[in-house]
């Protein structure tokens, strides 16, 4: 029920955000990396850990542009 004509694709990733934020909430759950009490510190640590992850990488990135996408991603998610 998110969709709605005339929105852009921006408007509606964040319409999609925004929806995924309140079930989160509604349910007690975190909705933000920064909820969990994840140090940014800790960044580095937990996407060179998720390299080790099997399917994770399957072989398609370098192991560096693996952990610099991993940081991004925690960065944004923070």
């Amino acid at each position: 029920d998110v969709w709605k004509d005339g929105l852009s694709p921006e408007q509606t990733q964040m319409a999609i955000a925004d929806e995924v934020e309140r079930i989160y909430r509604e349910e007690g759950m975190p909705a933000s990396v920064r909820e969990l009490k994840v140090s940014k510190e800790d960044f580095p640590a937990i996407a060179q850990d998720s390299v080790k992850i099997f399917n994770s990488n399957a072989g398609l990135r370098d192991t560096d542009s693996h952990v610099r996408g991993a940081i991004a991603m925690l960065e944004a998610a923070w």
